[in-house]
């Protein structure tokens, strides 16, 4: 059962490195493309279940979305809305 822990304990220490690791990666990636506001590592490298700024949590998902405007949005529609315009003009 000893040993069976100490591989446990591994594990998660291995999980961690890497997961520590990956974010490191994508934090030197975000400098080098020149995010407008790099946060700061430290803050990064906060364990899973930190608390996590909302701010900083919703920029790096702005800057991985495609660019569109509404315009671009409206023009795409969607099904639901095609059916709609559909029943409506026949």
């Amino acid at each position: 059962m000893r040993l069976y822990q100490i591989h446990m304990a591994g594990a998660a220490a291995r999980l961690t490195r890497e997961r520590e690791q990956s974010v490191t990666a994508a934090y030197l990636a975000a400098g080098l493309t020149r995010m407008k506001k790099m946060p700061r590592l430290s803050d990064l490298l906060k364990p899973p279940g930190a608390a996590v700024d909302v701010g900083l949590a919703l920029g790096l998902m702005r800057q991985q979305l495609p660019k569109i405007t509404l315009a671009d949005w409206q023009k795409r529609g969607t099904t639901h809305v095609i059916q709609r315009h559909r029943q409506s003009a026949g």
